[in-house]
């Protein structure tokens, strides 16, 4: 769908009641496209009163949520229907309670994420209804790849990649395992562990955080005899968040 035509559906043709999409600006990132969009929601609901520059309102909002896809054409919007907006409004009395809309980009600098976005201090309104605010730029930042992670708490957890074919020699990770711990294990495209790359082998990321941390094994510092084969990389994780991995040369 087009945004000229793209209208939320998923629960009926009176989800329009209940939000619309307002503008949606695209940033390609390793090959995804991020939405960055700005939904209106609880549209032209004024029931919870006259202008109030200080209470935070909760109907004829708008919030900034991300939306991806693989295509530009079927996006995945889980983050709006779960109501959980990247960049949250702010608490009473803040500059941007009521009304945040995206910018054009997300800038990537000093292996942060930078969010830019416009505020306001109260509600959208319509044209025979409005709400006098006043605007401010603000700007949110989020750490490298960290727009989602993968978690395990005291109960481990494992991840298991799709095969593909390693191109590089050194396996870096973006994890948050302070006060946990994570390890890789190394199998062959059926599944199969490769000799000396096994979890147990693994010199495990312990009790650290970090975005390109260094994965190693005790009899192979790292995966240089495989560059070329396909392979599947099998995480294991308590109380960590991987967020991402790359090889590199």
């Amino acid at each position: 769908k087009t945004i000229r035509n793209w209208a939320f559906d998923r629960e009926g043709p009176d989800e329009r009641r209940r939000r619309q999409i307002y503008s949606c600006n695209d940033w390609i990132y390793h090959g995804v496209h991020f939405g960055l969009l700005s939904v209106y929601e609880w549209p032209s609901d004024f029931s919870e009163g006259g202008t109030d520059p200080n209470n935070r309102h909760e109907r004829d909002v708008m919030n900034y949520y991300i939306g991806t896809s693989r295509d530009a054409d079927s996006w995945d919007l889980s983050w709006v229907y779960a109501g959980k907006p990247i960049v949250p409004r702010g608490p009473d009395g803040a500059f941007d309670k009521d009304l945040i809309t995206p910018g054009s980009t997300i800038v990537t600098h000093a292996d942060r994420h930078w969010l830019y976005y416009g505020g306001a201090n109260e509600r959208h309104g319509d044209p025979e209804v409005h709400f006098p605010r006043t605007h401010a730029i603000g700007l949110a930042t989020l750490r490298l790849d960290g727009f989602v992670g993968l978690e395990a708490k005291d109960r481990p957890g494992t991840v298991l990649t799709r095969p593909f074919r390693l191109a590089g020699n050194r396996l870096e990770i973006n994890v948050d395992a302070r006060g946990g711990s994570l390890a890789v294990e190394v199998l062959d495209e059926q599944g199969q562990t490769i000799a000396g790359l096994s979890r147990a082998q693994c010199k495990p990321l312990e009790d650290v955080g970090g975005l390109r941390l260094p994965v190693a094994w005790h009899n192979q510092p790292d995966l240089s005899a495989l560059h070329g084969k396909l392979v599947r990389l099998k995480f294991s994780l308590q109380n960590a968040r991987l967020y991402a991995f790359q090889v590199r040369p």
